[in-house]
């Protein structure tokens, strides 16, 4: 059986940086000095650790080394390993965070100054800075002595501080002009934003050589810890950037060898324009190239930027990640807005965790254990994708979103599909990628939804099997088997707390009826979806 395992967000950087940083995530800007130490000191105490394993909790990601250098980080260090300790007695293991990406230049030169040769540079000669911070420095990929830097606090983190794995934040690299670049690559490099030929082989290399990275770190760990896990972060698939050419992540590459990635956009599931938002194209590719996915993707809102705040925005996001086969968990349950919530009762978000963790646990040789069931397959060629990447996924995400509005389980092929699908659909050839499937929605700019209504969408639906349920478009299916042969349906209903019925296909009356907080109970012809049902036959 599948390890069923339930994460939690445990502070990821040093408490000096969320004290000095205006632009953080959510529940941790510009909350003060005093607020804050307080709220540090609650979550590394033995109260606040019994009481989110008591939810069922078993892997916590952590603080280890933000990228201020060992030196300057050597208390928090030590308060990681403490606190690993405490984790280890109520169950939970300990991810440690890493951060890949980027060097605070003024602490970290101060400790390695030939630390500054490490850094990349673009194709004026300027230091690569993240996000355009000027403290923050980025990496050459191709620096031997960076990578040596990070071996070195691999060993630190699995052999001193007693972790269980590591969480690589920001692993990607945005082209670098440096000589050793150069070198490496073995051509002129072309200008930015070069997407010719010269270009897609110059991304092909960055990507191939970040994947090359990634075997290398992940073998270095496991020569300190055999049964080593690993959370990468090369960003969330994007509509709107070609992440293989910007920052040479290239999902196909990674996913293979990562095992575990870390999922961060703005597609929170919610309803917008009234169009159900989600994160099912992540899951989708995750499950199609062997890797799974922790989530933790946040509500934009103009320039404001919030977490789960209400117990349907809990239960929707615990539903989907099960339902759609990636790690469940909390990003929101230990922030420092929340801390007059720790070791409450009452709280009615906790009270949505708590009952959605007592269900997944109940029902974890289920829910890991199942394989899709889908009988449509949407074969994606790779070098077609990287070739016209913007076309290619913007067809991809309309008919993802059409399928899923018309109750029609899918799979991704990134190759092509085995012969058990009964339909297989390719992109640029079943779906033309220039059929107008339906414009873009949304006001936001992370935020890319498509409303494909029109009559390709409508020829496309008709040479595809009938729906299993028939349900308003903003209530979602997965459609997935067990290893005994029963089959089992997730009902989502992403417009809840309005009510949404699902009417069952004839095989599925009868079925076996779960939900969170209920016992178990039988179907009729119809079922009401309040937020997240299960059905087994």
């Amino acid at each position: 059986m599948k390890r069923a395992n339930l994460w939690a967000w445990w502070g990821w950087e040093p408490l000096c940086f969320y004290e000095s940083c205006g632009l953080i995530a959510p529940g941790l800007a510009g909350e003060k000095s005093d607020f804050l130490k307080k709220w540090w000191r609650a979550i590394h105490s033995e109260e606040v650790v019994e009481w989110a394993a008591g939810f069922g909790i078993d892997r916590a990601v952590t603080h280890f080394q933000k990228g201020f250098g060992p030196a300057c980080e050597k208390e928090g260090m030590a308060q990681t390993a403490e606190l690993a300790k405490l984790l280890h007695k109520h169950g939970i293991g300990v991810f440690g965070y890493l951060q890949y990406g980027s060097l605070f230049a003024k602490t970290f030169f101060r400790e390695f100054p030939e630390a500054e040769k490490w850094c990349a540079v673009d194709e004026n000669g300027a230091y690569r800075r993240w996000c355009g911070r000027q403290e923050r420095l980025m990496p050459c990929p191709e620096s031997a002595e960076f990578l040596a830097y990070l071996k070195r606090q691999i060993r630190t983190a699995l052999t001193d501080c007693g972790l269980d794995g590591l969480h690589f934040d920001n692993f990607y690299s945005p082209p670098c002009y440096c000589p050793r670049c150069r070198k490496a690559f073995g051509e002129e490099l072309p200008p930015p934003g070069d997407d010719g030929e010269p270009g897609r082989r110059w991304a092909e290399f960055r990507s191939r050589r970040l994947a090359e990275r990634m075997e290398e770190l992940t073998a270095c760990a496991r020569s300190f810890r055999g049964d080593v896990e690993l959370i990468w972060n090369p960003g969330a698939i994007s509509p709107r950037s070609d992440q293989a050419m910007a920052r040479s992540a290239d999902f196909v590459k990674l996913g293979p060898v990562a095992g575990l990635l870390w999922c961060e956009g703005a597609n929170f599931p919610r309803i917008l324009e009234n169009t159900a938002v989600h994160q099912v194209n992540y899951f989708k590719t995750g499950e199609a190239l062997g890797f799974r996915q922790f989530p933790t993707s946040w509500i934009y809102s103009g320039e404001d930027s919030r977490l789960a705040q209400t117990d349907f925005e809990v239960t929707l996001s615990f539903a989907e990640s099960v339902a759609f086969h990636a790690v469940p968990g909390s990003n929101w349950l230990l922030r420092p807005a929340r801390l007059k919530h720790f070791c409450a009762e009452d709280d009615a978000l906790s009270g949505a965790f708590r009952d959605c963790a007592a269900f997944f646990r109940r029902y974890a040789d289920l829910f890991e254990n199942s394989v899709s069931k889908a009988d449509i397959a949407i074969e994606v060629e790779p070098e077609a994708l990287r070739r016209t990447y913007f076309p290619f996924n913007d067809a991809l995400l309309a008919v993802e979103q059409l399928l899923l509005e018309n109750h029609r389980p899918f799979d991704l092929c990134f190759r092509k599909a085995p012969s058990r699908y009964g339909h297989r659909l390719r992109l640029g050839r079943e779906i033309p990628v220039d059929a107008g499937w339906g414009k873009k929605k949304g006001t936001l700019d992370a935020d890319v939804v498509f409303a494909p209504r029109d009559a390709a969408a409508r020829d496309l639906l008709a040479r595809l099997p009938r729906e299993e349920i028939k349900a308003p478009p903003t209530v979602f299916l997965s459609h997935r088997q067990l290893p005994d042969g029963r089959e089992m349906l997730h009902l989502l209903n992403y417009n809840a707390p309005a009510k949404a019925v699902a009417r069952l296909s004839r095989k599925w009356q009868g079925a076996v009826l779960l939900q969170p907080g209920k016992q178990p109970g039988t179907a009729g012809t119809e079922v009401a979806v309040p937020v997240w049902c299960v059905l087994i036959r």
